[in-house]
C-alpha cells in the first residue's frame, strides 16, 4: 500500500503485519501505486512525480524515465503483461510495451487530468478524466470518445475497476465518481446503473483537503 509521506508498505502475510518497503525510492511522497495482476509481474509507484518500478514485489525500486506532466494514474493488465499505461495531468496517455523502458504518447482529452486508466480488452481502454468524464478507446488508443450515459453525467471520474468472466472483455465495470458515488455496468459498458445504497459519503475520501 502507498502512504503519502511514509512511502510504501508491504505485507507478506495477507495484511496481518506491514513493513516499510522504500529501498531505492528517492522520496516517500508516494501518490500512485499499482501492481501487475500477472503472476510475478512488476509493481509501479509514483513518488514526487518520478516513476519507479519494482521487480521483487516492492523490496527494491528503480527509477524510470517517462514523458510529460505529473503522473495521475497507472494502468496494468494481465492480458498485456509488458504494457504500462500512465495518465498525466495534461490529459495525455503514455504507453510502454517494455515495462517502462520506452514510451509513446497519445492525447486522450483536451482538458483536465487522466485520473484512471484501465484496459478492457486487446483493443479497448477506458480512461477516467476530471473534466470530460469517462472516455473509451476501441482502437487500442488511436482515438477516444466520451461515454454518454445519464449515470455518468456528474463528470469527474476518480477510478475505474473491472472484473471479467471471459478472457476477451471485462463484463463488470465499476466507476467511482469524484462527486456522485459509484456507477456500475454489467454488460461491458453498454448500459450503466448508479449504485449508492449504503454509501455514507458521495464524494471521495481522498479528495483535496480530506483529513482523517
Amino acid at each position: 500500500v502507498a502512504s503519502p509521506g511514509d512511502g510504501v508498505y508491504r505485507s507478506d502475510d495477507g495484511g496481518s503485519h506491514w513493513a516499510r518497503a522504500n529501498a531505492g525510492l528517492a522520496s516517500r511522497q508516494v501518490t500512485r501505486l499499482a501492481a501487475s495482476p500477472a503472476e510475478g509481474g512488476p509493481t509501479f509507484a509514483v513518488a514526487d512525480e518520478v516513476l519507479f518500478r519494482s521487480d521483487d514485489a516492492g523490496i527494491s525500486w528503480t527509477s524510470l524515465d517517462h514523458p510529460g506532466a505529473p503522473i495521475t494514474s497507472i494502468g496494468l493488465s494481465s492480458s498485456t503483461p509488458d504494457e504500462v499505461l500512465i495518465g498525466d495531468a495534461e490529459g495525455r496517455v503514455h504507453r510502454s510495451d517494455d515495462l517502462g523502458r520506452t514510451w509513446a504518447t497519445v492525447r486522450a482529452t483536451s482538458s483536465g487530468a487522466v485520473d484512471a486508466i484501465t484496459r478492457i480488452s486487446s483493443d479497448e481502454v477506458l480512461v477516467g478524466t476530471d473534466a470530460q468524464g469517462l472516455l473509451r478507446s476501441v482502437d487500442d488508443l488511436a482515438s477516444f470518445e466520451q461515454v454518454a450515459a445519464a449515470a455518468l453525467d456528474s463528470g469527474a471520474v476518480a477510478s475505474v475497476a473491472t472484473s471479467s468472466t471471459s478472457t476477451d472483455a471485462a463484463d463488470l465495470i465499476w466507476v467511482s465518481l469524484a462527486d456522485d458515488g459509484a456507477v456500475r455496468s454489467g454488460d461491458g459498458g453498454a448500459s450503466w446503473q448508479t449504485m449508492r445504497r449504503g454509501l455514507t459519503k458521495s464524494t471521495q475520501a481522498d479528495e483535496a483537503g480530506y483529513e482523517d
